[in-house]
């Protein structure tokens, strides 16, 4: 059987974290293990799409180390980083291999700190911002691309482009300054509207919806805005309260688990030789996770300690953002022979709204778009 799930307790904490398991096909010989997070509740990333992305070779194992869904209570940073190695001496290996997405980089990043010298092939892609917050000049420099992207693709490939140019930011201002009434007579909220078009920002496959929402909008034609809110919901640290939150039916865009830990302002680096170098990822346009934190971090740890690739385009997640066939190599090499890339930069295979049906037909393409649904949710 490929899949297999349990759960972690780690000795002196009170976690139960969820735990599952994609293994290499039958009559295969398995390099180890490679342990994938996200962020959030990461259990169901072990699967053939992230066994794909990193070469075929290795048993993906996923772990809810941030327990909104499945897990047994909370936790801090600190114990993400114990219950990762607790998983690594599970899985019987000396060092971490590790594919670590948004905040699973950050953890990723966090546990070479704390154990450097068990770290083995790591990768970060897309490591968030060290405070936390969306670079606001990214965003709009990403809003602006895509309103050029969408102008080279014309009316035919992008329907917000039969409309006078401008009309898309005047109206987002427009909201701010006073809720809008749809045709359907939901009233939207400016920081409702600015939040989906920037959860948009973060997923390039998504503007071509996004652009055929936002002209319907702009023509006061009938929207569905209703997975646009937000519900935030902090329920005790109970086990059984976390539970119960889980039973209820998500009527909003995305569950958002709560804590009320403070992370740190400027995360701390090693100042200590890792074990081996670890890969980095970024986007050229990434308001989450900017490339100029990405090069903050590795200038920090130094050359011995970590390597730097930048994804040009835009979106969260330099592997699971947009095709690239160059970012599909390195990583299957790095897995796979720990091999470092030579370039620092890789291309992007298609531009948002001219998506060629050869790019579609890789498998490596479908199962990045099956990684980013997971990464990113499903709803714009």
């Amino acid at each position: 059987m490929r899949y297999r799930c349990g759960t972690l307790t780690v000795p002196g904490h009170p976690l139960a974290l969820a735990v599952q398991a994609y293994m290499v096909p039958p009559g295969t010989a398995s390099k180890g293990t490679i342990v994938v997070h996200r962020g959030g509740a990461s259990a169901s990333m072990a699967t053939p799409s992230v066994a794909l992305l990193t070469g075929g070779l290795y048993d993906i194992v996923a772990l809810d180390a941030h327990t909104f869904a499945t897990s047994d209570g909370r936790q801090d940073g600190a114990e993400s980083v114990m219950a990762l190695d607790a998983l690594r001496r599970a899985v019987h290996s000396d060092v971490l291999h590790y594919f670590g997405l948004s905040d699973g980089a950050r953890l990723g990043l966090a546990y070479a700190t704390t154990f450097p010298d068990k770290v083995g092939r790591i990768v970060l892609d897309a490591i968030p911002n060290d405070d936390g917050h969306v670079s606001l000049v990214t965003l709009e420099t990403t809003l602006r691309a895509f309103l050029n992207e969408c102008a080279v693709a014309g009316a035919g490939g992008c329907p917000l482009a039969s409309l006078p140019v401008g009309q898309l930011p005047a109206f987002l201002k427009r909201v701010d300054a006073s809720p809008w009434t749809t045709a359907t007579g939901d009233t939207l909220q400016g920081s409702v509207l600015r939040r989906t078009v920037a959860r948009a920002m973060a997923v390039p496959s998504r503007w071509p919806r996004l652009a055929s929402t936002m002209t319907k909008l702009l023509r006061n034609e009938s929207v569905d805005i209703a997975s646009w809110r937000d519900d935030v919901k902090c329920p005790s640290s109970s086990a059984s309260a976390w539970r119960d939150v889980a039973r209820l039916p998500l009527l909003a865009s995305h569950p958002i688990a709560c804590s009320e830990r403070i992370p740190p302002r400027t995360m701390p680096l090693a100042s200590t030789l890792y074990r081996n170098r670890i890969l980095v990822l970024a986007t050229e346009l990434d308001a989450w996770a900017t490339k100029a934190t990405a090069e903050d971090i590795v200038r920090r740890l130094g050359v011995t300690n970590a390597a730097l690739v930048v994804r040009d385009g835009y979106g969260h997640g330099a592997s699971v953002s947009q095709p690239s066939s160059c970012v599909h190599a390195l990583l299957t090499a790095f897995f796979t022979h720990g091999t470092y890339p030579s370039m620092r930069r890789c291309a992007v295979d298609a531009r948002p709204f001219q998506m060629q049906f050869e790019v579609l037909l890789d498998p490596r393409v479908k199962a990045m778009y099956t990684v980013a649904a997971s990464v990113h949710g499903h709803t714009t």
